[in-house]
């Protein structure tokens, strides 16, 4: 059993071993039956595996909850030629979360690793006694040990950037050791787990059914942000960027319905809702041909996908486009925020961007970072006193939109305004706006946010 949305759906699978006939799969709650349905569902994710048709939705009779799932007074079984078989397992989303204590041996060695050089590392890993997985454990220890080596060759100009970096193929579906993040095809990082439980969000996970509570605050949400600014003669815009799982669903190393159903479900109500003000980002980055609008090592855009979506907000805002700028390689690399989960290495990618002696260059006037290990808060200020529009543009945003380079959506807006003032923050905060008193406001978000909407 995958999932539960209650009050009363269970999705799943069940299957012989050897395939053939479809089973019926029959509810149980405290030994009553409350419900039966035929595993013979196309599934995606069952279809890579060779599987088959043998997905279930399981609509019980009367309403119960995931903790009697857990508590196992709700219990699924198939029905077997002779009866009916053993309950079905819960999936890892159903697991009950165990506070795991590390085993005094490990807590014991961990001031012993902490000490560890590529050198000691080495000569530990000759012991021709160590088990075949400890030998692997070291080995990817001591590559993470031995990854600052590497720095001076990434910083060598004597040699140009694609002579710095050498692609070493993985195999498609080698998940991180944090469990965040998979290598899809081509050499693509997903971000597929992590705080924001990211793959949760997508089907079978996932349903319209579950996400329509969401999608209908969402709505609302931003219905009353662009009247607020409308009442007050403010520009308004709307930008909920894809994650790159459902921009880039072709490169994804097993089959995923996307976009997510909270995305699914909010893009046509905020076309409806909010018109120009709403920025079609996820049809506007699928519709590029060829794979530049999201960095490949990195869950972010790159900066012909930001310059893209900056563009977009701006005819949102009903400002003239500016001329398309040349985006390609000039000789700088980049490291990605996915690859260190892998082997503790900084991985780098050549990165395409415009040549910046051809655009203006914005200036950070103000920099007010939150404390350490902190973003909520975080506002920065760019002027550009050559911008055609001598107005202030506020962005209530996040990672997307703080970088000051042409990665930050918040730079290449600069080249519209005179002034861009940026605040990290989920929620449209009124008192800002009373603040700056900007001609323009911006509220950007992702799409694995949705999941957790803003009081304003």
């Amino acid at each position: 059993m995958d999932v539960f949305f209650e009050p009363n759906l269970i999705c799943g699978w069940a299957r012989w071993p050897a395939g053939g006939v479809p089973l019926e799969v029959v509810a149980y709650f405290q030994g009553k039956e409350f419900g039966r349905a035929m595993a013979n569902g196309p599934r995606g994710d069952l279809a890579a595996q060779n599987l088959g048709d043998c997905a279930f939705k399981l609509s019980l009779s009367q309403t119960c909850s995931a903790a009697d799932l857990t508590a196992g007074r709700l219990t699924v079984r198939p029905v077997g030629p002779n009866g009916l078989l053993a309950p079905l397992p819960l999936g890892e989303a159903l697991r009950p979360e165990q506070e795991v204590q590390p085993p005094p041996a490990l807590s014991a060695l961990l001031p012993l690793l902490e000490n560890l050089t590529p050198e000691s590392l080495r000569k530990l890993r000759q012991d021709t006694t160590l088990s075949p997985q400890l030998a692997r454990l070291l080995d990817v220890l001591g590559t993470a040990l031995s990854a600052p080596l590497a720095l001076p060759g990434l910083e060598d100009s004597a040699h140009p950037p694609e002579q710095r970096i050498s692609w070493l193929p993985m195999p498609v579906g080698l998940v991180s050791g944090d469990g965040s993040t998979v290598v899809g095809r081509e050499g693509w990082l997903f971000l597929v787990d992590g705080p924001n439980a990211v793959r949760s969000l997508f089907p079978p996970l996932a349903s319209p059914e579950q996400a329509a509570p969401l999608v209908a605050k969402w709505a609302e949400l931003c219905t009353t942000r662009q009247a607020g600014c409308v009442a007050q003669g403010i520009g308004f815009a709307q930008l909920v960027i894809p994650e790159k799982l459902s921009a880039l669903e072709r490169y994804l190393p097993q089959p995923l319905e996307t976009p997510s159903c909270l995305l699914a479900g909010l893009l046509p109500l905020l076309t409806a809702r909010l018109g120009q003000a709403h920025v079609p980002a996820l049809p506007l980055l699928r519709a590029v041909p060829g794979l530049g609008v999201f960095r490949k090592l990195d869950s972010h855009l790159s900066p012909y996908g930001t310059w893209l979506l900056a563009e977009a907000v701006a005819v949102a805002l009903g400002l003239v486009p500016l001329p398309a700028p040349e985006f390609r390689m000039r000789g700088r690399l980049e490291g990605g925020d996915l690859t260190q989960r892998f082997f503790g290495v900084d991985m780098h990618e050549p990165l395409a961007e415009a040549d910046a002696s051809l655009l203006a260059q914005p200036e950070l006037v103000e920099d007010q970072p939150p404390g350490p290990g902190e973003h909520q808060g975080w506002r920065r200020v760019w002027r550009n006193p050559a911008a055609p529009r001598a107005e202030t543009l506020l962005v209530f945003g996040n990672s997307f939109s703080v970088s000051d380079n042409q990665a930050g959506l918040c730079w290449w807006l600069a080249q519209h305004f005179a002034e861009v003032r940026f605040l990290w923050s989920a929620a449209l905060d009124w008192a800002e706006v009373a603040r700056v008193r900007p001609a323009y406001v911006l509220c950007q978000t992702v799409e694995r946010y949705l999941a957790h909407p803003p009081g304003g």
